[in-house]
């Protein structure tokens, strides 16, 4: 009986699957992996000893490095360190070296370097001797352990029933693996069993450097032995380019089976590649003869999963996506950090957010949005008396709410929940006390529990996709829990868990190990294309083959960096011990390669040897936008295939029609051709359009996308000219929606209109709707200083509270230190009341606010600014409200007088800043934080602040004449009504009968009626449509209005 050893479980079965093409019967028992060949070996029972699990031994190097490690300095101490001393020793190890042989090397070498080397062979001894107490050995010694049971014991049970055993497939032969083939051979001899051991080769050693070197040496070193060494060179359609791509002279000849492409970006890359696999199957090709190949398959996986599960094709892969770049991953590694960042308020956001974890009330506000509003940045900048930032500010939030107030509330809460979960692992603990803290916060916070990866239930499509979401959800919250229960285990036998660590360096511990733990690829086992690393697929053979990821630095790739032991010192050290410890280098004579290009050469020869057609692709750009570099292979293909090219893909929304691969593409597709009008396309339209339509026509979906195309179009058409009256689609109200519309305008006694209202009709007919009527508003972000609103109610509370008691004084006007003590008290009194309406950032920032708010308002109270019309003109209202019950009696009733047939009364209301009074004379004065350089422009066309002051103060004293000032406090400057040049007179701008307003309005002069009653006219016929505006770009409504620089050119050919 024959058995067959290959290096993978997948090519376990790839070898049956091939077995049971040519026989109804196939013996499980005729192959296994080579990891089950070493178990067979009986290592354990040779040694009595079991194989330790890789983060115990990491931790073991960590714990021992704070003793044994001081040549190193303060990196010892860190977990990176761990690693890459794990990683060296592993490497030392795979080479067939022991700690004496570096210990030994580490005399022949010089200076701190040697002090280096003393210290890593040191603590690679103490790791050892703890191993062997706990009964336990390193994985990489679990192969020379089995070696030298073959030796001393033969060969065994386990084997002995076997007359032939073929080793095959196997690529990376280092001396260790190299030793424990010899011993095993030589094992077989001595009982009569055949050993075979066929290494995959391209029968071109610029290609086989990485192999024949191991080969060689096994041939010297086997000499005596009577086994067969056969080097296994694929037939396959283009395995005679893989032999010639690096050969000093080359024939060139066409290569029909080859093709190859370039996306735009590494998504678009796996997009394509899924596309053309649909086509594959849809044409025939079984899903399980297809592979899709990257080298160093990571992030790729879940790229690729996802992109063909869209088109309905099955997927399968060895291993699932690292924990650590999981959702649930990044949210349990994101509990550790927050302390130590000062709860970061974008963080906490993400992680109350999440549909994972169970911290927030269902009723709490949405956290993004209350941070902003709440101007919360971190816990630390903010705090007020004892309290973070998130109690403070949420609070202040809160008392400032009136609607949302226990919303906030409740999110305060949540808040609080997590931070005192993240506060309770601490700055510095033995690492039990900080995992088993951690461990807690992620239970409370529902992370491991499985019933929180639950989705709402869905019809359709989506269901699909939910479906497959809750599955990685469930798939994370199984890795996170081994994850905790393997730290658990690793920290109390390494000793580790006894040390004192900061949370930060814990969480860099805890970082380290989630890098080697991949959630469970789930997926058919059968009947799905294969996703495959290049190291898996020496001896595999399909229909066709993808190779994806061809840029420079990853196929081939580079080294990593050599952190521990640079490069050159790594050749110091191989020459100072007389063989190679490090396989800096592989080859024979003159053919020498860095390690990573050699395996990287032979890879891409297995990668072409695989399929019978073989597709390569590349990206332009990476997922930051920068430009990749080409595979320095497609250069060498060139060489050898005279006609090879990539082809260019543009990146396209819609796949043609007769590319789609799916329902959903051809939906979009359908869609496009039959209802968009030819004048709003980039290509061509396919004349298969008409027939879809008619096809189609009677589809819920289709009927859905014609009602949104024509929306649509309809808005392009308004937007691309600005005479175009609005329509349904882009601002027209009209029937029962515009009969509710002119209610709403009616603007009668029981509902004035305010300026600042009519100032957002004027603006945008469109903004006016969407923020006075629908009430959309942006969130506004809170800053650590006053923001300029609430700076303006502050200064106006202020000013409300000081000019009446220092005009009743006759102090307005005067500068004394009694003047001063007033507005000081006025501004305490003012600052007190912000508060409660407004954020006031920064406790620092508004403890300066309030002085500059006390310099500002005494050099305006101090100035003959403070009395614009005159000395003997006295305050007599201050922030005094008109148009309303509660106004003084005379202001109650504001109104605008209609002239026409077509107009009616408009009633106005607001709150004039102050109202000075003297014989004869009303002024009002607005405060302002500035006088803007446009008042004159902008006066009646968005500015009406002024003009309803003017009317308001009119009803107070129809006898006396008004007048107005805008006073800004900021620079103290005054500018009075008389100034505008368009205005020759109050009376005629606050005119009201229809002669007096046809003049004005046939002189171009201003006129309140006419400007109120035009803007409400065109309002009242139901016309919102947005027009473009130069502040459009700065509107935060525009993500609403959807206005487009996009112009329909109807009269192009």
């Amino acid at each position: 009986m024959r058995l067959v050893v290959v290096p993978d479980s997948d090519r376990v079965e790839q070898w049956l699957l091939d077995a049971s093409r040519s026989s109804e019967f196939v013996d499980l028992r005729g192959v296994c992996t080579f990891a089950q060949l070493v178990e067979r070996c009986e290592p354990g029972a040779f040694s009595r000893r079991a194989p330790a699990d890789p983060l115990l031994v990491r931790f073991l190097f960590g714990h021992h490095a704070r003793t044994h490690a001081a040549a190193f300095g303060a990196l010892a101490l860190s977990p990176e360190f761990a690693a890459q001393a794990h990683d060296l020793v592993t490497e030392l190890r795979s080479n067939g070296a022991e700690h004496w042989h570096l210990l030994q090397v580490a005399a022949k070498v010089e200076g701190p370097f040697a002090h280096r080397v003393h210290a890593l062979a040191e603590l690679w001894r103490v790791v050892d001797a703890s191993l062997e107490e706990k009964q336990l050995v390193d994985r990489g010694e679990w192969a020379r352990l089995a070696g030298k049971r073959l030796e001393a014991q033969g060969l065994p049970p386990a084997l002995r029933g076997y007359s032939v055993i073929e080793v095959k497939d196997l690529h990376d032969v280092p001396l260790s693996r190299l030793q424990f083939l010899e011993q095993l051979a030589s094992a077989c001899e001595r009982v009569g069993v055949t050993f075979k051991w066929s290494w995959p080769a391209a029968g071109e050693s610029n290609v086989d450097a990485f192999i024949v070197e191991a080969v060689r040496g096994a041939e010297a070193s086997w000499a005596q032995l009577d086994l067969q060494l056969e080097r296994d060179v694929a037939e396959m359609p283009l395995s005679w380019v893989g032999r010639e791509l690096f050969a000093p002279t080359v024939v060139k000849r066409a290569a029909p089976e080859l093709s190859a492409f370039v996306a735009p970006t590494a998504r678009d890359e796996v997009r394509e590649i899924a596309r053309r696999v649909r086509r594959s199957v849809t044409a025939g090709v079984p899903a399980e003869s297809i592979a899709v190949v990257f080298r160093d398959l990571a992030d790729d996986t879940e790229l690729l999963v996802e992109a063909l599960a869209e088109l309905g094709v099955p997927s399968r892969a060895r291993l699932g996506v690292p924990l650590a770049q999981s959702g649930l991953g990044r949210l349990a590694l994101a509990v550790l950090d927050l302390a130590d960042g000062s709860f970061p308020a974008d963080a906490v956001a993400s992680i109350l957010e999440s549909r994972l974890v169970n911290a927030l009330h269902e009723e709490a506000a949405e956290p993004r949005r209350a941070f902003r509003e709440a101007g919360v940045r971190d816990d630390a900048l903010g705090g007020v008396d004892g309290a973070g930032a998130f109690a403070a500010r949420l609070g202040s939030l809160a008392a400032r709410s009136r609607e949302e107030k226990r919303a906030v509330e409740l999110l305060a809460d949540g808040v609080e929940r997590l931070l005192s979960l993240a506060r309770a692992i601490e700055d510095e603990a033995a690492g039990f006390e900080l995992l088993d803290a951690w461990w807690d916060a992620l239970s409370k916070l529902g992370l491991l529990d499985p019933a929180r990866t639950q989705v709402p239930h869905s019809e359709g499509l989506m269901s699909v996709e939910l479906a497959r979401a809750q599955a990685r959800d469930q798939a994370a919250v199984e890795a996170l829990a081994t994850l905790l229960t393997t730290l658990k285990r690793s920290l109390k036998e390494s000793g580790l868990g006894a040390q004192k660590l900061t949370r930060r360096a814990f969480a860099r511990w805890v970082r380290e190990a989630a890098a080697d733990v991949n959630l469970v690829a789930r997926g058919p086992r059968g009947g799905a294309v294969w996703l495959l690393d290049a190291r898996e697929l020496a001896g595999r053979r399909f229909a066709q083959v993808f190779v994806g990821g061809l840029v420079d630095g990853r196929f081939p790739g580079r080294a990593p960096p050599l952190a521990l032991l640079s490069e050159d010192e790594r050749g110091e050290l191989n020459r100072a011990w007389g063989r190679p410890l490090f396989r800096t280098s592989v080859g024979e004579g003159d053919v020498r390669l860095p390690s990573r290009l050699a395996e990287d050469r032979l890879l891409f020869h297995f990668a072409l040897s695989a399929g019978a057609v073989v597709t390569l692709s590349r990206s332009r750009f990476d997922d930051k936008g920068r430009e990749t570099l080409a595979s320095p292979f497609l250069d060498s293909l060139r060489r050898v295939v005279p006609d090879f090219e990539e082809v260019a893909l543009r990146r396209a929304a819609v796949a043609p029609l007769d590319e789609v691969q799916s329902e959903a593409e051809l939906r979009v597709r359908a869609a496009l051709e039959a209802l968009s009008p030819p004048v709003t396309r980039q290509t061509r339209p396919d004349p298969r359009g008409a027939a879809l339509a008619l096809e189609l026509g009677d589809e819920p979906w289709f009927q859905a996308a014609r009602a949104h195309g024509a929306a649509e179009a309809e808005r392009l058409r308004f937007f691309s000219d600005e005479r175009q009256e609005a329509a349904a689609f882009s601002g027209r109200l009209q029937g029962d929606a515009l009969a509710l519309m002119k209610a709403r305008l009616a603007f009668d006694a029981a509902h004035p209109l305010s300026a600042h209202e009519l100032q957002q009709w004027a603006q945008c007919a469109f903004r006016g709707l969407s923020m006075t009527v629908l009430g959309l508003e942006a969130v506004q972000r809170a800053g650590e200083d006053v923001d300029p609103r609430a700076r303006g109610d502050f200064w106006h509370e202020a000013l409300a509270e000081v000019v009446p008691v220092l005009g009743k004084t006759g102090l307005l006007g005067k500068s004394t230190p009694e003047v001063r003590a007033h507005v000081v008290a006025a501004v305490k009194k003012a600052a007190a009341t912000t508060e409660k309406k407004h954020a006031v950032g920064h406790p620092a920032l508004w403890a300066l606010a309030q002085e500059w708010a006390v310099r500002v308002i005494l050099r305006v109270v101090s100035s003959r600014h403070s009395q614009p019309f005159g000395v003997l003109a006295l305050p007599k209202f201050v922030e005094v409200d008109f148009g309303t019950p509660k106004a003084p009696e005379e202001l109650r009733e504001v109104k605008v007088a209609g002239a026409f047939g077509d107009e009616s009364d408009v009633y106005l209301r607001g709150r004039m800043d102050r109202v000075d009074v003297t014989a004869g004379t009303i002024g009002v004065v607005d405060y302002k934080s500035s006088v803007s350089k446009t008042l004159g422009r902008d006066f009646l066309v968005r500015e009406f602040q002024m003009a309803f002051y003017l009317l308001a103060a009119k009803s107070i004293d129809a006898q006396s004449s008004v007048t107005g000032a805008w006073l800004g406090l900021g620079k103290n400057e005054l500018k009075t009504v008389g100034e505008l040049r368009a205005i020759d007179s109050v009376n005629e701008l606050l005119a009201m009968d229809a002669l007096t307003r046809q003049r004005l309005e046939s002189e171009g002069k201003p006129n309140l009626a006419n400007a109120v009653h035009d803007v409400l006219s065109g309002l009242r016929a139901g016309d919102f449509g947005p027009r473009s505006r130069p502040e459009c770009g700065e509107c935060e409504l525009k993500p609403v209005c959807r206005i487009s620089q996009r112009k329909l050119l109807e009269d192009m050919p």
